[in-house]
């Protein structure tokens, strides 16, 4: 394959804030990760348990994807939101996980009718 580095994973390798492609040794199967803080991981393509160290690192770039929402689906997800209220931890800043999951709701909705 042109586009594998014939190198493998080692302690100074980081997956950046858009993960990083690698290659199972077996298989060559692509896979995304977004840290390296494991010691091995199972291929699920081969199913073959391999070392951190044995994985190798592709050439190929991760792209930024973006999704654009309808204003049906952005409300969805905003009354979502609102219905796992109680999965938002309490902080001495916010003390009321309402109070804070209505800041977001207004901003979310603000930029919803900016993009109009």
């Amino acid at each position: 394959m042109p586009d594998v580095t014939q190198t493998t994973v080692t302690k100074t390798t980081r997956a950046g804030s858009r993960g990083k492609l690698i290659l199972c040794p077996h298989c060559n199967n692509e896979t995304k990760v977004f840290h390296f803080s494991w010691l091995g991981l199972i291929c699920q393509h081969c199913k073959a348990s391999v070392p951190k160290y044995e994985w190798l690192l592709t050439d190929k770039p991760v792209n930024k994807i973006t999704i654009k929402l309808d204003e049906d689906t952005w409300r969805g997800l905003l009354f979502h939101l609102r219905d796992t209220v109680e999965h938002i931890p309490v902080s001495n800043v916010e003390p009321d996980p309402w109070d804070c999951v209505t800041k977001v709701i207004n901003v979310l909705e603000n930029n919803l009718r900016k993009h109009d």
